[in-house]
């Protein structure tokens, strides 16, 4: 299991054939002379749990992401990347949606990835 802090993060909603699914986009900048941006999607959210400055959510890997509430959004290469990934997910009939910002992750329903986890599909 792993834990990850962003420092920007969204949550995608995912439309397939096959469901709905909900997905932390996570994106870090690297800062200093050689450092680089980089990102990740989790595995897929199964939980989401509020703290006092921060969202958990708990993917179906078993990772933990921590989201600081005031750092939703991307920056600059994170965009970029997140553009690029609706724009070729629409090419396949996918369709990616950022989430508004302030939604209550904890009132969502994750139960749709909970049965493509037991049932193996990994089309998404």
């Amino acid at each position: 299991m792993s834990d990850y802090t962003p420092d920007r993060w969204t949550v995608i909603r995912i439309h397939a054939n096959t469901g709905i699914v909900y997905k932390v986009f996570a994106s870090w900048s690297g800062g200093g002379l050689m450092g680089s941006d980089s990102w990740q999607v989790n595995s897929g959210i199964v939980r989401a749990t509020l703290a006092d400055t921060h969202w958990e959510f708990d993917g179906s890997s078993g990772s933990v992401y921590r989201c600081h509430r005031e750092a939703y959004g991307t920056n600059g290469y994170g965009g970029h990347v997140l553009s690029n990934l609706i724009s070729q997910a629409q090419d396949q009939g996918i369709q990616i949606e950022v989430m508004d910002g302030q939604t209550d992750w904890a009132q969502l329903q994750y139960d749709t990835l909970a049965q493509w986890v037991q049932g193996g599909v990994k089309d998404v």
